[in-house]
């Protein structure tokens, strides 16, 4: 009854988008990988890496230079505990044992996946670094206690600089920039159709899809001789309004597709031209183009 209740905005939300999520899920569970992907230890191999990359290192730095120590810290924290969990009493000792089941056999479970592993379906484990530390620390026995606290103390000096920086960081008035940027398009566009595409520099595009998608003359996915491509931190260059992969870009999740607001078209090379480039707030640059008939 408490998951139902919990989730009931859930399921409201899928019952008016058709059921998009769950269809997502499907399509998701269903889909088939690409050849490179086709070994189960290579995934298994690449997710572990990535959920503990998520689980020790603030995200703030390319994964590449995630120091490899701070990886083993991780698991050998959890080799402690399973070590250490022989001497607790029940059911402390199940419940040590149950939590580095559950860690362990979510990453061997959804390996079995075909698709690339999305490393927020694993959200649900994301505290277990917390219950691991506090296990540990709370130990009996004097080496694990002074281990699990060593490691701790290692990740955390990494992380908490880049913390640090991270909180200091101007914001971003997401919410703010791309409610301008809708209303400045449907205002420009005076009742005709248009597409909208991200700039090659936009990693934001489905916030400012959201708010479009709220327009009285919100986008259209079919081809429209008009387009506005939002380019954000500098302007739009001519490069990216003449690339052919100007309508290959944007989320590909099915939860989103409907507000792409663009075809999808691998290659376009028909002829365009931009008529005007506007700075409409915060950084967030709109370029306005005729698709040449």
């Amino acid at each position: 009854i408490g998951f139902f209740i919990s989730t009931f905005p859930f399921w409201l939300f899928e019952m008016r988008h058709n059921w998009v999520n769950t269809l997502a899920l499907f399509s998701y569970l269903g889909a088939q990988g690409s050849p490179s992907e086709s070994s189960y230890f290579l995934k298994l191999w690449q997710n572990i890496k990535d959920f503990t990359d998520t689980l020790v290192a603030t995200k703030a730095n390319n994964p590449s230079v995630i120091p490899l120590y701070l990886r083993i810290s991780f698991w050998l924290e959890v080799l402690v505990l399973a070590l250490a969990a022989r001497t607790y009493q029940k059911p402390k000792q199940q419940h040590a044992l149950t939590l580095i089941f559950i860690t362990i056999s979510s990453i061997l479970i959804y390996s079995l996946l075909n698709q690339k592993l999305e490393i927020h379906y694993l959200a649900y484990i994301f505290p277990v670094y917390a219950y691991i530390f506090g296990y540990g620390v709370s130990s009996k026995q004097l080496w694990a206690k002074a281990t699990s606290l060593v490691l701790t103390l290692v990740i955390l000096s990494y992380n908490i600089p880049i913390l640090a920086a991270n909180l200091q960081v101007a914001p971003s008035h997401q919410v703010e920039k791309a409610q301008t940027v809708a209303q400045y398009i449907e205002l420009d566009a005076g009742g005709q159709n248009y597409n909208v595409v991200p700039g090659f520099n936009n990693s934001r595009d489905a916030t400012y899809g959201y708010f479009l998608a709220l327009l009285e003359n919100k986008p259209h996915n079919s081809p429209e001789n008009l387009v506005y491509m939002i380019c954000e931190d500098t302007p739009c260059e001519e490069s990216m309004v003449n690339s052919p992969l100007i309508f290959a870009r944007g989320s590909v999740h099915p939860a989103v597709e409907e507000y792409s607001g663009h075809p999808f078209i691998l290659e376009y090379t028909a002829p365009r031209r931009m008529v005007s480039l506007e700075h409409v707030a915060y950084g967030t640059w709109v370029a306005k183009i005729y698709l040449e008939p």
